[in-house]
């Protein structure tokens, strides 16, 4: 098995993982497989009574292409930005609901694919109250530094994503009300901001 780390220097997550997902098709052949269509095995998600909960449910979902459990996470009004503040010029990538269901979509259509999300650790993850005084009932996780990773491993080779020094990765979640939740309430990703501050690296 070949691994090509792309971590030269911050680079958005998602938008990478989007550009080497379709590098990988290109070379390797892509497409629905509607004889063998992929269905996530069952598994048994934490309830979302919590922020911290949806993450996990979160990395789960994704490392399962679970795109029926991925849609479940994300609120309807989702935002997602991200931003390399060592190259202002590059602009800021913008992300909706819908980009995130497409990218996992692919993920779960296209044969002999693996994927792969790691948060880091959840008792770093930094619980925060909301910055948004429009909103002051969202919740904020905030996951710093070189904690995370993506893998996508596709035909052999593996693709990964790494948190860089100095970057940030921001969830906002907005909790809806909801009585068959233990603590009454249900929480959902409603944004996501990833700021890189980290240098290149050899």
């Amino acid at each position: 098995m070949t691994s090509r780390p792309c971590h030269a220097g911050f680079q958005p997550l998602l938008a990478l993982l989007s550009m080497v997902l379709v590098s990988a098709l290109a070379l390797g052949g892509c497409g629905d497989d509607e004889d063998d269509p992929f269905e996530p095995e069952p598994a048994t998600y934490p309830t979302l009574s919590s922020p911290r909960n949806v993450l996990e449910a979160y990395e789960m979902a994704y490392s399962r292409r679970d795109t029926v459990k991925i849609g479940d996470l994300y609120d309807s009004t989702y935002t997602g930005q991200s931003l390399d503040l060592n190259d202002p010029g590059s602009g800021t990538l913008q992300f909706t609901y819908q980009d995130e269901l497409a990218h996992v979509r692919t993920l779960a259509t296209t044969p002999v694919l693996s994927a792969y999300l790691d948060l880091g650790a959840p008792q770093f993850w930094d619980r925060m109250p909301s910055d948004d005084p429009s909103h002051p009932d969202w919740s904020v996780i905030q996951l710093t530094g070189s904690s995370w990773m993506v893998e996508i491993t596709h035909n052999g080779e593996t693709h990964s994503a790494i948190g860089e020094p100095g970057a940030v990765q921001e969830f906002a979640f907005s909790p809806t009300l909801d009585s068959s939740s233990p603590t009454d309430t249900l929480w959902r990703i409603v944004r996501w901001r990833e700021t890189g501050l980290g240098g290149p690296v050899p």
